[in-house]
């Protein structure tokens, strides 16, 4: 369960920067109705997130700290992408 849920944290941040980097470009372009989409989709997303860590603080203890530890090997994985992809 704790890899899964961490699994439902990562997605959503994810696409939450990809929706972001969508969102500049929609600005840049003036494409407003595209972009209001984009911005609704996000908060979807960020909603999806907090659902997944608030679920993850109410595991048991034995779970949370593999909820953790999975958490932080993502962070070792997605961090240099995310870095990468903001530039």
């Amino acid at each position: 369960m704790a890899s899964g849920l961490a699994h439902e944290l990562t997605q959503p941040l994810t696409a939450i920067l990809a929706q972001v980097q969508a969102g500049r470009r929609l600005l840049q372009a003036g494409n407003e109705a595209a972009l209001q989409q984009v911005l609704d989709d996000t908060v979807a997303q960020g909603r999806r997130a907090c659902q997944a860590v608030v679920i993850g603080e109410n595991l048991p203890a034995e779970e949370a700290g593999l909820f953790l530890e999975s958490l932080r090997l993502i962070s070792l994985l997605t961090v240099p992408l995310c870095v990468f992809l903001m530039g």
